[in-house]
C-alpha cells in the first residue's frame, strides 16, 4: 500500500466516531418485535450484558496499539555487534568479511520482519477467535434466558386455564344447584283439572260416594299426568339454559388457549428477531474487525518496508488510534 493509502486510511481511522455510525449498525431492522399484548408471565427485555466485548480490551494487544514493534532484545543485540564487525571488516579492507556479515545481517532482519508479521497474524487470529468466543458464550446465555421465559409463559397459559375450567365448573354447579332449587313441586291445575274436582265435591256431597271415587281418581291421573308434563318441560328448559351456559364457557376456554397461543407466537418471533438482531449485529463487529487487520497489516508493512531496522521504532504519528477504535468497537452491545 503506498503511503498516501496509509495516511488516508489512518485519518479515517483517528476520525472515525463508531462502527456504522451513531444511528446503530448496518442493515440492522429497525422497531421491535411485537410482546404477548399483556399476557401473565410476558418476559421483558433481554438482560444479556449490554457490552460483552469490552473484557476482550487490554494494554497491549498488539503492536499498533502501542505504536511499537517490539523484538528479541538477544537478537538486537547480537545484530549490532554484528553491524560493527561488518563496519570493522569494509573500513580494514576485509571485503569477503563484510559480504558474510552483511548476508548474515539481512537474513536477520528478514527473520525479524517475518516474526513480527506472524505476530501480528497470530494476534489477529486469536483476537477474532477470542469474539467469537464472546459471542458463542452470549448466545447461549441468550438461549437459555430464553428458553426459561418460554417455559414460564408456557407455565402462566397452563395455570391460567386450570383456574379458568375450575372457576367455570364452580359457576356451573351454582347454576344448576339454581335450577334445582327452582324445580316445581307442584302442577299448575288445568281446567279439566279444576272441573273434575268440582264434580267430584258435587257428587260426594249429593252422597253419590261412587262415582265420586271414580271422578276422583280421573282427577288425580289427570294432576298426575300433568305434573309429569310440567316436569319435562322444566328438565328441558333446564338442559336448555345448562347447554347455553356450557356453550358460553367453552367459548370463554378457547378465546383463552387462542390468545395464549397469539402470545406464544408472539414471544417466539420476538425471540426469532432478537436472534436476528444480535447475529447481524456480530457480523457487523467482525466485518469491522477485520478491516481494522487489513489496516494494522497495511501499516506495518508499509513501516517494514521503509524501516527494516532492528530495535524499537514508532511506525504511528498517534499509537493510540487503533487502540481506540477498538474500544469503540468492542462497546457496541449485541442488543
Amino acid at each position: 500500500m503506498a503511503s498516501a493509502d496509509i495516511a488516508a486510511a489512518s485519518a479515517a481511522l483517528q476520525s472515525a466516531g463508531g462502527v456504522g455510525g451513531a444511528g446503530g449498525l448496518r442493515g440492522e431492522p429497525s422497531g421491535s418485535a411485537l410482546g404477548p399484548g399483556g399476557w401473565p408471565g410476558e418476559p421483558s427485555s433481554s438482560s444479556s450484558p449490554a457490552r460483552p466485548f469490552k473484557r476482550l480490551i487490554t494494554k497491549n494487544r498488539s503492536y499498533l496499539e502501542t505504536g511499537n514493534l517490539h523484538v528479541d532484545e538477544a537478537v538486537v543485540s547480537y545484530m549490532g555487534k554484528l553491524e560493527e564487525h561488518r563496519r570493522r571488516c569494509e573500513a580494514e579492507g576485509r571485503y569477503q568479511e563484510a559480504k558474510v556479515a552483511t548476508k548474515r545481517l539481512a537474513d536477520l532482519k528478514t527473520a525479524q520482519v517475518d516474526r513480527l508479521r506472524q505476530e501480528l497474524a497470530a494476534n489477529q487470529v486469536r483476537e477474532l477467535e477470542e469474539v467469537q468466543g464472546v459471542y458463542e458464550e452470549e448466545t447461549a446465555k441468550f438461549h437459555l434466558i430464553w428458553d426459561s421465559r418460554m417455559r414460564e409463559y408456557a407455565g402462566s397459559v397452563v395455570r391460567a386455564v386450570e383456574e379458568l375450567r375450575a372457576n367455570q365448573q364452580l359457576q356451573l354447579a351454582g347454576f344448576v344447584e339454581e335450577l334445582q332449587r327452582k324445580r316445581p313441586q307442584r302442577a299448575r291445575p288445568s281446567r279439566d283439572y279444576l272441573h273434575q274436582r268440582e264434580v267430584q265435591d258435587k257428587l260426594a256431597k249429593a252422597q253419590l260416594y261412587g262415582r265420586a271415587t271414580q271422578v276422583k281418581n280421573m282427577a288425580d291421573a289427570l294432576y298426575q299426568a300433568e305434573l309429569e308434563a310440567t316436569l319435562a318441560q322444566w328438565e328441558a328448559e333446564s338442559k336448555l339454559k345448562i347447554s347455553k351456559v356450557q356453550a358460553r364457557q367453552q367459548t370463554e376456554y378457547e378465546a383463552l388457549l387462542q390468545r395464549g397461543n397469539k402470545g406464544r407466537d408472539e414471544l417466539e418471533l420476538k425471540r426469532v428477531a432478537e436472534t436476528e438482531r444480535r447475529t447481524l449485529r456480530f457480523r457487523n463487529i467482525v466485518s469491522e474487525l477485520e478491516q481494522l487487520h487489513k489496516l494494522e497489516m497495511a501499516h506495518l508493512e508499509n513501516f517494514l518496508d521503509g524501516q527494516v531496522l532492528a530495535g524499537k521504532a514508532t511506525p504511528l504519528r498517534d499509537p493510540g488510534a487503533f487502540r481506540r477504535r477498538r474500544e469503540q468497537l468492542f462497546s457496541l452491545s449485541l442488543t
